[in-house]
């Protein structure tokens, strides 16, 4: 299947996969509905816009918001209720692409 079948069959199907996908299909005490939070999600990511190969690295930022950083920041939380937490980002500073120039953090950091 080519990249843009991919990207129509999500933008089709999203209502149904993103609550699969993001963890938000099993009850649990949302503030939204299912389809509320979904909008939200589209509204967030794309501008309520369709998923187009020029948005990949949005749909990129959802995922990896989504099954990282949510998963970072909870377990954080979880430890900092028991001790102090610190933290941080680490990273092999490459020419060609790097974390630490992704999120704009200053080459002359320490740590």
């Amino acid at each position: 299947m080519r990249n843009e079948e991919l990207l129509k069959s999500l933008n089709d199907e999203f209502e149904r996969v993103a609550p699969i996908t993001f963890g938000y299909e099993i009850p649990r005490k949302l503030k939204l509905p299912k389809d509320q939070v979904t909008k939200e999600i589209l509204k967030f990511y794309f501008d309520g816009d369709p998923i187009t190969p020029a948005r990949e690295m949005n749909l990129t930022n959802l995922y990896t918001d989504a099954w990282y950083a949510h998963s970072i920041k909870t377990t954080a939380h979880i430890l900092g209720a028991q001790t102090s937490v610190y933290v941080g980002i680490f990273s092999h500073d490459r020419t060609d692409f790097s974390p630490v120039r992704l999120f704009g953090i200053q080459d002359d950091m320490e740590g």
